[in-house]
Formats: structure tokens, sequence, C-alpha cells
């Protein structure tokens, strides 16, 4: 039954970077519930928060009412029905961007990329429009879940560039998928099968395309307190340049706590019985 609140630690920071001069990402988390969204946001000088914030609030706000109504409906907590749940919204989140901005001159041509997540027991049921990425790490190994919705990968995945060819640079800061246009955006989903000792990390590009994968390979070993090790990916990306906001979600499962068991009455007598003083 998928109707198990997970048991999680989960810590989010938002960075505007070192030579940005707004923060355009937006990260919003509800440990209770499992739920995650960050959006990177793009498109003129107030543009890219703006479609990042419609975005990301318009999610987090409807998942978290479906979810907390849910609790009581545990059947439709199956992991197809909560995807296709998270796809519908995001359409919605999306249709809210592109209205918003075909209003405004001055929003013309915002969107945002979006990576969400939702954890119930050990499963996490993702979506994700563009290039914000989400990694899970286990035993050491660091492996990408979602796909980068960019020119780059698209040649790279057809065969028409190598990944070692200097024009893939060219590419790799166009999206191919983007939440705020007129036609329905792709939305990969994903049905991740997690185990206690797992780390996950969301991200915006900022801090992947600042940081090798080795190095958050290293890093996301370390055993120290998510906030901390927060500060820690933020700062190894400003250290890189801090070209751009950064932005991350991490999320620890943790391991399981046997259930609390009530002695029996005679046992517990006998163990608060006072000595006989006879």
């Amino acid at each position: 039954m998928f109707a198990k609140r997970p048991q999680i630690a989960m810590a989010c920071l938002s960075d505007r970077g070192r030579v940005r001069k707004e923060n355009q990402d937006r990260v919003m988390i509800d440990p209770t519930l499992g739920l995650f969204v960050l959006a990177d946001g793009m498109g003129g000088t107030r543009g890219g928060a703006y479609a990042s914030s419609i975005a990301s609030e318009h999610f987090y706000r409807k998942m978290r009412h479906w979810l907390r109504w849910r609790w009581t409906r545990p059947w439709q907590f199956r992991p197809a029905h909560v995807l296709r749940t998270m796809q519908q919204t995001l359409l919605a989140a999306n249709t809210r961007v592109y209205t918003t901005a075909s209003r405004d001159p001055e929003l013309h041509g915002m969107g945002t990329t979006l990576v969400a997540g939702i954890l119930q027991g050990q499963d996490c049921l993702v979506v994700a429009v563009g290039d914000s990425r989400l990694y899970r790490s286990r035993n050491g190994v660091v492996e990408q879940i979602t796909r980068d919705q960019t020119l780059a990968e698209r040649l790279l995945s057809e065969g028409f560039l190598d990944a070692d060819d200097p024009r893939m640079n060219r590419y790799v800061h166009v999206l191919t998928a983007v939440i705020g246009r007129k036609e329905r955006p792709e939305i990969q989903h994903y049905h991740v099968c997690l185990q206690p000792g797992d780390r996950l990390l969301a991200c915006s590009d900022g801090l992947s395309g600042a940081v090798s994968e080795n190095c958050l390979a290293t890093a996301l070993q370390r055993e120290e307190p998510l906030g901390q090790l927060a500060n820690r990916l933020v700062a190894m990306a400003n250290d890189a340049g801090g070209k751009d906001n950064i932005s991350l979600v991490l999320i620890d499962m943790l391991t399981p706590q046997p259930p609390r068991t009530v002695p029996q009455l005679e046992e517990y007598r006998r163990a608060t019985a006072t000595p006989d003083q006879g």
C-alpha cells in the first residue's frame, strides 16, 4: 500500500550566487508530507523569478492539499495515480505561467524548469521539465535520475554529437522543454525505489553545472547534518565561480525504527513491584 508516511530527513537551500543580481530559483519543501519542489526561472529582469514562483507555488499548494486529503483514502496512493495527478498539476502550472506572460509584455517569453517529488514509504515519485536534476546517492555511487531536456542532450542521444565534442558547450543551456509555453511540455516522470541509507539531491544547474559529478559524489558521502551539507554544496558552486543561482534539496532515507511495545500487565507489575521488606 502506497500510503506510508516517509521516514526521512530533508533540507533545502537557495543562493543568488556571485554573479547574478537576483535569485530566480524557488525551492519549497514539506518534510511531513514528503513533498519537494525546485524551479529555476528564466526570461527578463523579473520574468524568471515570476515564472518560477507561479509554477512552484501552484504545484506545491495543489499537491499539498491533495496529499492531505488523500491520507483518508489510501487506495488512491497507487504510484500510477499519484504520478498522473502530479503531471496534471504541472500542466496546469504551465498554463498559468503562459497565461500570465501573455497578458504582460514585460513578462513575454518567461519560463522555468521544475523538478518535484513525493516520497511515500520507500518510493519517490518524480516529475521534471527542463534541466533541473535529481540524483540518488547509494553506497558511494551517484546516479542521475532525471534526463536533461537540452539541445545538447538531444544531439548526444541521437548520435549527432559525441560527449567530448566542443560544440556540446554551445547547446548545453538550450532547453527543449520548459514550463511557460503555449504547447504542452514533455513531462518526465519516474518511480524511484529507495532503501534506508539512500540520499537524494535535487538541484538547479547552478550546482550541477558548476560542480563535477565526482565532487558531488564525494560530498554526498559525508556524514553531517543536511543543513551543513547544503551550505557546503553551495560553497562549492560559489568557489567554482557562482555564475548562476544555486538551489538544492537534500533528502536522507532513514532506517525505520522498530515499533514500541507495551509490556503485558503481569510483566509490568513484576518490573515495578516493591521488594518484600518482611
